[in-house]
């Protein structure tokens, strides 16, 4: 399995080759190309509002899909590392060139 470090750069290296080809990608795009890289996960049973509290910026119902990142799990075998810090300060560097 790739590391952290690689899938946070594969997906970084695919939203910019987006941008330099002259397009956006829309919310839809990037999570799915997150769910790709495995940086994303989908949650078993979906939505629960009382695991993930009140959803007041999407109108999810109870069940719908739902998904987390995959840092956020202790148990994940891939938790935040610096490498995670240094990729993500790459990207807004280059963001911030533009």
């Amino acid at each position: 399995m790739p590391t952290e470090h690689e899938r946070l750069r594969a997906f970084a290296e695919e939203m910019l080759g987006i941008a330099w080809e002259g397009c956006d990608a829309d919310g839809g795009t990037i999570q799915d190309t997150a769910k790709e890289h495995g940086l994303l996960r989908v949650v078993e049973g979906g939505y629960d509002p009382e695991k993930h509290g009140e959803n007041t910026l999407h109108d999810a119902a109870p069940g719908d899909p739902w998904y987390e990142v995959t840092w956020n799990d202790e148990a994940s075998p891939n938790p935040p590392t610096p490498d995670y810090a240094a990729a993500l300060e790459a990207v807004k560097e280059a963001r911030d060139a533009e």
